[in-house]
């Protein structure tokens, strides 16, 4: 039994209401039966409410580590009677606001930098159904954050999150 008194766990719960508003369009186009582009595009206006503790005023401020835009854009070449596969794309990312008027204020700084990102992948399949590919992540080797945590200080707690540089990565695919 509480009494009324104010407990402190160790749960994550919603602190708050979101309210998000946004837009999405992709294509897709063949330029011929071996080449194909694609590409989408993201715009995003989220907006999170706080409550006080008697519910009876709130704030509203903008979602913070959210991009305002991202997009993705590719081709794809078919060859060797569709058994090899070669794919480039690009990650477009925008600036993610953090910081003051956003729903991470802890965060010292105004914004995660936006960022753009290259990948290729290449897949062979050796037999009906099974595919095998080989890529590479991140291939200019961009240095990229993402926002840290909600309580970031930038003392304590990261305020940014390094990701992932140049990566390699092959892959087995089984349909069936």
């Amino acid at each position: 039994d509480t009494s009324g008194e104010d407990v402190t766990t160790l749960q994550f719960q919603n602190t708050g209401k979101a309210n998000i508003f946004g837009l999405q369009a992709s294509a897709n186009v063949w330029l011929s039966r071996r080449v194909a582009l694609f590409g989408n595009f993201t715009a995003t206006d989220p907006q999170t409410t706080f409550a006080s503790a008697t519910g009876a005023d709130s704030s509203v401020v903008r979602t913070g580590d959210i991009a305002y835009w991202s997009a993705n854009a590719g081709v794809n070449f078919s060859l060797l009677r569709n058994k090899l596969n070669l794919n480039f794309r690009t990650n477009l990312v925008s600036e993610k606001p953090t910081g003051r008027n956003t729903s991470i204020a802890a965060n010292p700084v105004t914004g995660i930098p936006g960022f753009s990102l290259f990948n290729a992948t290449i897949g062979y399949e050796v037999v009906n159904n099974v595919l095998v590919q080989m890529g590479c992540n991140n291939i200019f080797n961009q240095t990229y954050y993402s926002p840290g945590s909600h309580n970031a200080d930038g003392i304590t707690s990261a305020y940014q999150v390094q990701q992932p540089l140049r990566n390699y990565f092959v892959k087995l695919v089984l349909n069936y």
